[in-house]
């Protein structure tokens, strides 16, 4: 039913209530569907720039609540050091994405902003 009313045989609504919500994910609908996701982060090297920029104030912001920032900032600074060299290692960025993300799991924001560098610099 929508707004009382019975709902026809081809409706093809989604309804989510309470407190749920959807992270990361994409919902279709009906036929001949259509999807864009687009998830905020800039591409190319100003994206890149802001991305690492981002997760620096979250680690000074959070600091106190990371058990090694120390180590987190380091493999910031790791990627850093790929993203200007003229020929970036992609092996190694992703480890020190790996790394960082393992050191921040505690922190959802923090996290949150270590998942879109790695977006922005893996391209997914």
């Amino acid at each position: 039913m929508r707004n009382g009313d019975p709902v026809s045989g081809d409706d093809r609504s989604f309804k989510m209530g309470g407190n749920a919500r959807i992270s990361n994910s994409q919902i279709a609908l009906g036929d001949n569907v259509e999807q864009v996701q687009n998830t905020g982060g800039e591409r190319g090297a100003d994206g890149v720039h802001l991305a690492i920029a981002r997760v620096a104030e979250l680690l000074d912001r959070h600091a106190d609540e990371l058990a090694d920032v120390r180590r987190a900032r380091r493999d910031l600074d790791d990627i850093r050091d790929e993203v200007e060299d003229p020929d970036p290692d992609r092996d190694r960025m992703r480890d020190a994405l790996d790394r960082l993300g393992s050191r921040v799991a505690a922190v959802v924001v923090v996290t949150e902003a270590v998942r879109e560098l790695s977006a922005v610099l893996m391209g997914g």
